[in-house]
């Protein structure tokens, strides 16, 4: 759902990168359309992915590489238009990966009895990015937090793993 806030705030923050950027209004629509330029690119093929590699590792690169170049996007449009362009395109094409890697994850992850439920509850999260974005995007260290937080929560089970493993070793000081 964050990934899906930062995409959502880019667009309503746009005007006024276009204005203190001095980009024209079909510049402003290049750089937008970047990104579902690499959504459709990379949609077919982070399936085929997914089925042959697996899924995990997938939606762990979906969520850790858009959220960094999410934080560079603001980097890439005072550097150059192309920049900004190449920057978006390469955020929709890893950003492609999210659903067909949670589609891999669906029939093994939840129970046959749950499954209505709990795909309803996940899809559900992007129509409430819809509705929270543009009060959420009036401040412009939104964008910065919303991504901060999908680097958090891919990073918070690598650093559980890695201290559990530490104390089952013994090498954790209390």
């Amino acid at each position: 759902m964050s990934l899906y806030l930062c995409e959502y705030c880019c667009s309503v923050a746009a005007p006024a990168i276009k204005d203190e950027l001095g980009w024209s209004e079909s510049e402003k629509g290049f750089v937008l359309s970047a990104f579902y330029w690499g959504y459709a690119l990379g949609s077919i093929p982070c399936s085929f992915l997914a089925q042959k590699y697996g899924a995990k590792w997938l939606f762990g690169l979906s969520i850790l590489v858009p959220s960094v170049l999410t934080l560079l996007v603001p980097i890439a449009c005072r550097t150059s238009l192309g920049m900004a362009l190449l920057c978006r395109s390469i955020l929709g094409l890893f950003e492609s990966a999210t659903f067909p890697a949670l589609f891999q994850f669906y029939p093994v992850w939840i129970p046959l009895g749950e499954k209505q439920l709990m795909i309803s509850v996940i899809v559900s999260g992007i129509y409430i990015v819809s509705f929270r974005a543009p009060s959420a995007s009036l401040l412009p260290s939104s964008l910065y937090m919303f991504c901060a937080c999908s680097l958090l929560v891919l990073t918070a089970p690598c650093w559980c793993v890695c201290y559990c493993s530490r104390c089952l070793q013994g090498e954790v000081l209390g």
